[in-house]
């Protein structure tokens, strides 16, 4: 320690410093997090120590305040990395018209009935629980129903991406799962 360090400083580092770097993994920090929350709890009550009664307690909440600080910032990233868009919306603007000219060409409502099976089967499971042995059967009638939604709004469907088409469908097929286990609760 330097020179202008306050008396009892350097036992109060001493004797807080690895267990606050525990406190602070404890609580949520990875291992040079808790080092550097540590380090800026330190640095904040030398500068606040003529004024702090009890350096341990006070310690302890800045280490605290410094990991939620730390893990909000992560989580903030997280959501935002979170939000970006797909990539597969993003193409410019050829490769998206070579997409669409592609999907009109070339039976994009033969790549949508690829799907069916994988949706009876999504549909099935959302419906299991509550309905039991009609599951199977009222998941084929679902998808079916979505299927002959989507005939009916092919026209906006062949614009939309491969990506796009299969979660308009699980969306479709979702919304109308939540539908049928309304009407079985009744």
């Amino acid at each position: 320690m330097s020179d202008n360090t306050p008396v009892g400083f350097g036992d109060v580092f001493e004797s807080e410093y690895l267990p606050l770097v525990e406190y602070a993994r404890r609580i949520g920090s990875g291992p040079a997090d808790a080092e550097d929350a540590v380090q800026a709890a330190f640095e904040d009550l030398l500068l606040a120590w003529p004024a702090v009664d009890d350096p341990a307690a006070w310690l302890r909440e800045a280490v605290r305040s410094q990991v939620n600080r730390v893990l909000r910032s992560e989580r903030r990233l997280i959501r935002r990395a979170a939000a970006e868009p797909d990539p597969e919306d993003t193409i410019d603007v050829s490769d998206r018209m070579r997409r669409l000219t592609d999907n009109v060409d070339n039976g994009w409502w033969d790549q949508l009935e690829a799907h069916r099976e994988e949706l009876v089967v999504e549909a099935a499971r959302a419906l299991t629980h509550p309905l039991r042995r009609t599951a199977r059967g009222s998941a084929r009638e679902v998808v079916d129903e979505t299927y002959a939604q989507a005939r009916h709004t092919a026209p906006d469907l062949r614009w939309m991406t491969p990506v796009q088409r299969r979660r308009w469908l699980l969306n479709s097929t979702l919304d109308r799962v939540a539908r049928v286990l309304r009407r079985s609760a009744r």
